[in-house]
């Protein structure tokens, strides 16, 4: 169809709904740039579960990953399931990083509204920024 190919092993109704959530979680942050311009409103998002969709997907497909790679080896013991989790962590943690830097540089320099002192960045470099209560600003 129009010369795109597809992986056939992929489901291509779960993609597009993974894309349309991506856009809205996208959408959702970066909205603050449009906010005072000609374009404020596309601002009004109809659809409030974006993360929660992507998350929920997000699941399956790590999910499904932890399956393929289970079948693969043909066991599961601790040492697979450490393996698995800690090269998923190294695909994921370096983009998170990178992003709560820039982030903490922008609120930082006044670039972008927030508060860096309400919590210490060592919780949110251990993920533990909201164990204990909720945490709303900065990040």
């Amino acid at each position: 169809m129009l010369g795109i190919s597809y992986d056939s092993k992929r489901v291509f109704g779960l993609d597009l709904l993974r894309m349309a959530a991506i856009f809205f979680v996208v959408h959702g942050h970066g909205a603050w740039l449009l906010r005072d311009t000609v374009l404020a409103p596309v601002l009004k998002n109809p659809f409030s579960y974006e993360v929660d969709i992507f998350f929920i997907l997000t699941g399956f497909l790590i999910g499904g990953s932890f399956i393929s790679y289970a079948e693969k080896h043909s066991r599961v013991d601790m040492a697979h399931t450490w393996r698995f989790y800690i090269r998923t962590a190294i695909r994921i943690l370096p983009c998170y990083y990178a992003m709560l830097l820039v982030n903490y540089l922008f609120v930082r320099f006044q670039i972008i509204p927030g508060n860096t002192g309400q919590t210490s960045i060592w919780h949110f470099i251990t993920l533990t920024q909201n164990i204990f209560t909720p945490f709303y600003d900065f990040y």
